[in-house]
This record gives C-alpha cells, sequence and structure tokens, in this order.
C-alpha cells in the first residue's frame, strides 16, 4: 500500500465545492476500514454542519458521507482538524431552542477564536424548532466544546 495516500470520510458543503470545504469526519489508511471507521454515534444523525468556508449551514445524513482519497506527495499532507460542537440559543422570546452544529477548524483552534469568527463573518443558522434564523454570536451560542480531533 503507498504510504503516501491516506482515506477521508467527509461532507461536501452542499452549497460551497472547495475542496477546502470539506468536513472530515475520520482518516484511515485502507479504503477496506471505511464501513468500520464511521465514528459518530447514530444519535447525532441527522448532522447539522457550519462550512468552515462559506459559513453557511447544511444538514447531512449518513447517505451524504463520502470517501475522498489524498496523495501527500501532490497534495501535501492533510492538516489536523478539530471539530466542535455549539449549541446556539433561540433569540425568539417564545422559543428559546438549542439548535446543535458542527464546526471544523484547524487543531490549534480554541473557543475564543471560534466564536470571534461566527461574529466576524455574521455567521447565521436557522432555529430546529421555529425555523427563525439565529445570529451566531457570543451571547447566542451557549455551549461550545471540542468534540473530537481528526488526525489525518
Amino acid at each position: 500500500m503507498n504510504q503516501n495516500v491516506r482515506f477521508a470520510l467527509v461532507l461536501g458543503c452542499k452549497k460551497n465545492a472547495n475542496p477546502a470545504s470539506l468536513f472530515f469526519l475520520h482518516s484511515f489508511e485502507s479504503p477496506q476500514t471505511f464501513d468500520n471507521q464511521l465514528m459518530w454515534p447514530k444519535e447525532n444523525w441527522p448532522l447539522a454542519v457550519l462550512c468552515n468556508q462559506c459559513f453557511e449551514p447544511s444538514e447531512y445524513s449518513e447517505q451524504d458521507i463520502g470517501m475522498e482519497v489524498f496523495d501527500s506527495t501532490v497534495q501535501g499532507p492533510l492538516p489536523p482538524m478539530r471539530i466542535w460542537s455549539i449549541e446556539v440559543q433561540c433569540d425568539r422570546e417564545s422559543c428559546g431552542f438549542l439548535t446543535k452544529i458542527h464546526f471544523q477548524a484547524g487543531i490549534g483552534s480554541v473557543k475564543e477564536n471560534i466564536l470571534l469568527k461566527f461574529v466576524e463573518k455574521q455567521a447565521r443558522i436557522p432555529c430546529q424548532k421555529c425555523r427563525q434564523s439565529i445570529s451566531l454570536s457570543f451571547q447566542s451560542c451557549k455551549n461550545v466544546n471540542c468534540v473530537a480531533e481528526v488526525c489525518t
């Protein structure tokens, strides 16, 4: 097996076809391990993801998972990523529902920088209950936690 080739389970942004917008779920060395390496529990699907390039939200099912092949001699090594879980509270007075979304950033990312990036990009997501648009801000993001590191 070529040691420069890595395989990755990914979700592609539904609004941005840029390869830099791929959301990495897991990487591995052999395509034979594809089915056995999905590390996301069944109860987490559908998975809401905020694209790290266009900052647009998309919702995914397990059927949306793709496999990408990366050759480090051509593309360079894949950077390790940190996956964040963000609970955003709807600011509509009669709602207040917590909507969970995931975001991916570099391995050195920290909570404060993630929140600052949302504010700078004026990122918005729909409330999963009332569908009102929620602005991601220091006030609306109630729980921001690193849930996984994907070493690619």
